[in-house]
């Protein structure tokens, strides 16, 4: 009789989710110049890559922010709470920050060069709240709803 033994399972491979940085409102003049100033870069590179044609500001800047702003969060109310969830692909952990204020989510991705991703919550929440992880390019983030106070009480 044969025995059949399997090896000890360990969890060795399986990625660990980490934490990405979590950003107070404070931060939020700081993303907005960087928003800014990586639409007009790109804008500028595609003004530069067009033979420098004058006149096409306008559809250089739409195309640069279709590149550097980006959707593909998800929004789901659950409760007291809201829960943004996303995939990440390509993109280092440490690479990532995110801005919670009061009713939006920016995440900063740096790539080669850094992209966004808006997602307005649709509620006001409590910033101070929130909590993120990252794990196989897959981003969770939960943040609490504003708990909406009477007047008088």
């Amino acid at each position: 009789m044969t025995s059949c033994r399997s090896a000890p399972m360990t969890f060795s491979n399986v990625p660990l989710p980490t934490t990405p940085a979590l950003l107070d409102s404070s931060s939020a003049p700081q993303f907005a110049r960087l928003i800014q100033e990586a639409v007009s870069q790109r804008a500028y590179q595609l003004f530069k890559q067009s033979g420098d044609i004058p006149g096409r500001d306008p559809e250089n800047w739409r195309q640069a922010e279709s590149e550097i702003l980006r959707g593909g969060l998800n929004l789901r109310n659950k409760g007291l709470w809201i829960s943004v969830t996303g995939e990440l692909p390509g993109i280092s952990p440490e690479k990532i920050s995110i801005l919670v204020d009061a009713r939006r989510v920016v995440v900063r991705a740096g790539l080669p060069s850094d992209v966004f991703f808006i997602l307005d919550l649709g509620a006001d929440v409590e910033a101070a709240s929130a909590i993120a992880s990252l794990k196989n390019n897959h981003l969770r983030l939960m943040v609490k709803k504003r708990r909406e106070v009477a007047n008088g009480v």
